[in-house]
């Protein structure tokens, strides 16, 4: 009886070690899209990441443009005086400084002296966008580090017109404390960083109250405030005027950096956001994935129960039927052993006869062969 279970039993232990590899197998996807769905979600972030700091770019470059518009409304105003160094010229400049992003606001005269709104003068005649400026050419200045000033700054600086002639230049300055209102961009809802750099990584605008980070930057200007970019993959972007994605890690987090060229003097807006802040924008799909992913789970569980619980039943079922093939068998032995008849049965395809076993007992062995009795 035991002897005729074994295959059953057998049987039973393959169904354990096939639903253990299905389990097996089903672990391996699922880490599997647990890897790529990682990649897509890091991929997805590049793209998102690029795209708003390019949109950030675009929108500080129509920022200064804009500026430079105001800014030849302004000397529109200042060239209808015959005087553009007057007193009422500058207290016009005086109360659009008060209203404005403005550090100061400079008049300057065929002379290259400059009047500004606080009352200062000051000699621009090596001044390079001055300069330009005078010969009809508004600009903007890159990063300089003024003689007369211990902050670095920035100049816009329009033509100032008269009946269609140039009469002088009026320049707006922003010192380092300001300028960075130009660049500041609400990245993320504020929970990103914006600063702006030029082509050779250097510094140009931080948030104020903030230092640059110490891993990104080094070195410094000779009046302490402008550092260089130490990412070799941002600034090899930067070499070649496009815009870059990187995913890093700072002081033991992981940050997502971009830049994009804002189009003007070779500036480029630098932007990074903390890891786990760029993917709350795909948590939403993270939580519909996950729920995805445990609905599967348990369909996946709940088929491999009734597939294993069918087995189990045919086998409890077959065991059953064994054992009571195996009973009758034995019963069907006891009463051959203690009858005194003589029972046999000759199989006519194997030419094989049986014989009860009290016949054996008696005679010791058959002497009639199955040939002998055809």
């Amino acid at each position: 009886m035991k002897a005729s279970l074994i295959p059953f039993a057998a049987n039973k232990r393959r169904l354990y070690f096939i639903a253990l590899l299905l389990c097996v197998f089903f672990a391996s996807m699922l880490l599997t899209y647990i890897s790529l769905r990682h990649k897509a979600l890091t991929k997805a972030a590049f793209v998102s990441l690029s795209e708003i700091s390019y949109n950030s770019a675009q929108n500080v470059k129509h920022r200064m443009n804009d500026m430079l518009t105001l800014l030849s409304a302004e000397s529109a105003i200042v060239g209808g005086y015959s005087d553009i160094r007057s007193p009422e010229v500058i207290g016009i400049l005086k109360k659009q400084l008060a209203g404005s992003h403005y550090s100061n606001l400079w008049v300057v005269g065929s002379d290259f002296v400059a009047f500004a709104a606080d009352g200062s003068k000051l000699d621009v005649s090596k001044g390079l966008y001055t300069r330009r400026a005078m010969e009809g050419v508004a600009g903007i200045s890159p990063l300089i580090s003024p003689s007369f000033t211990d902050k670095d700054c920035i100049l816009f600086c329009v033509p100032i017109f008269r009946k269609g002639r140039i009469v002088g230049v009026l320049s707006a300055s922003f010192y380092n404390d300001k300028f960075y209102d130009l660049f500041k961009s609400s990245v993320y809802g504020g929970r990103g960083d914006v600063c702006a750099v030029d082509s050779g990584g250097r510094l140009i605008a931080s948030r104020p109250g903030i230092a640059p980070n110490p891993v990104l930057f080094c070195g410094k200007s000779p009046v302490g405030t402008v550092r260089t970019l130490c990412e070799p993959e941002l600034l090899e972007a930067m070499k070649t005027g496009r815009r870059a994605t990187v995913r890093t890690m700072l002081k033991g987090d992981i940050y997502y950096m971009s830049v994009a060229p804002i189009g003007l003097n070779g500036w480029y807006l630098l932007t990074s956001v903390p890891e786990a802040v760029v993917m709350e924008r795909f948590s939403s799909l993270t939580s519909l994935t996950l729920f995805t992913i445990g609905a599967l789970v348990l369909l996946f569980l709940a088929f491999l129960y009734l597939v294993v619980r069918f087995f189990m039943d045919n086998t409890e079922t077959r065991r059953e039927e064994l054992a009571s093939i195996a009973m009758r068998e034995e019963r069907y032995e006891i009463v051959t052993k203690n009858t005194s008849e003589y029972i046999f049965e000759w199989n006519n395809e194997s030419e094989k006869i049986y014989v009860v076993p009290s016949y054996i007992e008696r005679f010791g062995s058959l002497n009639v062969t199955a040939k002998a009795i055809k």
